[in-house]
C-alpha cells in the first residue's frame, strides 16, 4: 500500500511538473512574441521618424522663407531666361516672376 501511495504521489508530481513546464513554455512563447512585436514596432517607428525627418528637412526651408513650389517653378523658368543675360540674383528673379504673375494664386508655406 505504501509503495502504491509513493508511486501515485510520484505520478501526481510528474503531471504537475509537466503542466508547469507546459505553462512556462506558453509564457515564454508569449514573451518571445511580445519582444518580436516590440522590435517590429521600433523598426516601424524608426522608418516613420526617418521619413518625417526627410519631409521636415525638405519642407522647413520653404516654411521658414515662405517659398512655394510655384515660386520655384517660375524661378527655374526665369533662371533659364536669365542665364542668357548672365544674372542670377534671387530678388531680381523674384520680381521678374511677380511681373509674370506667377505668384498671384499662390500657396505659401508660412507658419
Amino acid at each position: 500500500m505504501v509503495a502504491m501511495m509513493v508511486v501515485m504521489s510520484m505520478m501526481v508530481m510528474m503531471t504537475v511538473m509537466m503542466t508547469m513546464v507546459v505553462i512556462m513554455m506558453m509564457v515564454m512563447m508569449v514573451i518571445m512574441v511580445m519582444i518580436v512585436v516590440v522590435i517590429m514596432m521600433m523598426i516601424m517607428v524608426m522608418i516613420v521618424m526617418v521619413t518625417m525627418m526627410v519631409v521636415v528637412s525638405v519642407m522647413m526651408p520653404m516654411m521658414m522663407t515662405g517659398f512655394s513650389f510655384r515660386y520655384w517653378i517660375g524661378r527655374n523658368i526665369c533662371m533659364q531666361q536669365h542665364d542668357a543675360e548672365g544674372s542670377n540674383d534671387d530678388k531680381e528673379v523674384f520680381w521678374k516672376i511677380n511681373e509674370h504673375k506667377w505668384l498671384v494664386i499662390d500657396v505659401k508655406f508660412k507658419i
